[in-house]
């Protein structure tokens, strides 16, 4: 499984309801991220779901669809 697959998989897992979602998701996106040596994130919120690519070597690649969170929101963290 790559680490793209692997993360996805981790921020699924995460329980949107929890008020440290935001945390959780942030803290282990950028983990990730770094791990894998993208240059940059484009979180995208649509319609009751956040969009998430990353660029890696100077490809852009979608990551996953995910619940924005319910008590907590992962773009306000970031903020």
């Amino acid at each position: 499984m790559t680490l793209h697959a692997q993360l996805a998989d981790q921020l699924q897992a995460l329980d949107p309801s929890r008020d440290d979602y935001a945390t959780q998701f942030i803290d282990l996106l950028l983990m990730r991220a770094r791990e894998a040596g993208a240059s940059d994130l484009h979180l995208h919120p649509v319609v009751d779901r956040l969009e998430i690519r990353w660029r890696i070597d100077g490809v852009l690649s979608p990551v996953g669809t995910f619940a924005p969170g319910t008590r907590t929101d992962p773009i306000a963290r970031l903020k």
